[in-house]
């Protein structure tokens, strides 16, 4: 057991003391690497360097970018260049539907507003038409029921016309006497002319 103890201890010393040579080593180093380094990257031999490996990453990521590109194309497979494309497509496509849809709108609007306007006027005009039918009709109703009463009562008429009473001779005789006012006792030289008279009188009655 106590064995066991001596070996883990020993092996945590030495793994301690591999860290703490390291981390010796690196401070020991590390100063002299960076004025190495800083001088390096000061020269122009480096900017050149690294000018010419861009240069180079370019060239080889334009490369491989054409080489994508033709092989996408053969294996008809569309590229970033082509989805960029329909969706540019899809949005136009989005702003003109949206366009049509807004006119669509307006004129729904203005359709609405002159269909109601004509529908109210089409109202009016049907109740006026209404009105108009209804007081003709009221009006021949009355005709028709004056009609069919002047038809009914015409014969009644006919049958009830009074009879013409023609009155008496001494009736008629007074008639002319009260016309040319006798008030004195008639001389004998006029009594023909009476008679004349009373004659005519009587004869237009019984006419």
């Amino acid at each position: 057991m106590s064995d066991g103890k001596t070996k883990d201890a020993k092996k945590t010393e030495q793994v301690d003391e591999f860290f703490s040579n390291l981390k010796k080593m690196y401070d020991k180093n590390e100063e002299p690497w960076t004025k190495m380094w800083d001088q390096v990257l000061k020269t122009e031999d480096y900017a050149n360097f690294q000018g010419l490996f861009e240069r180079q990453m370019m060239v080889v990521q334009e490369s491989m970018k054409k080489n994508a590109t033709d092989a996408l194309n053969v294996a008809q497979i569309p590229s970033k260049d082509d989805l960029a494309n329909v969706a540019k497509q899809i949005i136009a496509t989005e702003e003109k539907v949206d366009d049509v849809i807004f006119r669509m709108d307006d004129l729904t609007d203005m359709i609405n507003h002159a269909l109601v306007g004509e529908i109210n006027g089409l109202k009016k005009q049907v109740v006026d038409l209404q009105k108009t039918i209804d007081i003709m009709k009221d009006f021949l109703m009355k005709g028709k029921v004056v009609a069919e009463t002047a038809v009914q009562e015409k014969p009644a008429a006919i049958q009830e016309k009074p009879k013409r009473i023609r009155p008496s001779r001494k009736a008629a005789v007074a008639q002319v006497q009260e016309v040319i006012k006798v008030e004195t006792p008639i001389a004998p030289a006029k009594e023909s002319v009476i008679n004349t008279a009373e004659a005519e009188a009587a004869t237009s009655v019984e006419d």
